[in-house]
């Protein structure tokens, strides 16, 4: 007889759901990824939250793919620095055609529903 845990089931739900909106959290991904490259462009998108007048200490971080919570915690700071990524995306051709395209408002909207989704289940974690 095999009986999952609780973790195990909530992390299969969660696995399902991020399965559903892949594409956009993909794309999110890639652009955190891009920002932490290499010093310079960490440099340049810190430009660009200076200049958009965030006011975070936190930074953007890359998730393990295979941890839900890590995942959560990375769109929910890249959701604070969205209108940094958007001026980068306007003022670095690079960062503009970056494979597989940055966010669109769309894949934004469902980081901001996909966060609210998981952060009922962070505390159960």
């Amino acid at each position: 007889m095999h009986v999952r845990c609780c973790a195990h089931i909530l992390h299969l739900i969660i696995s399902d759901g991020l399965k559903e909106t892949h594409d956009s959290v993909t794309r999110i991904r890639n652009v955190v990824r891009f920002v932490h490259s290499s010093p310079s462009c960490m440099d340049r998108f810190r430009t660009f939250i200076k200049d958009c007048r965030i006011q975070d200490n936190c930074t953007v971080q890359l998730d393990v793919p295979t941890r839900w919570n890590s995942t959560y915690l990375m769109l929910e700071t890249a959701l604070k620095f969205h209108r940094a990524f958007k001026r980068l995306g306007e003022r670095d051709t690079k960062f503009a055609m970056m494979q597989g395209g940055i966010p669109l408002s769309k894949d934004w909207d469902n980081a901001r529903v996909f966060v609210r989704f998981l952060k009922t289940f962070l505390g159960s974690h």
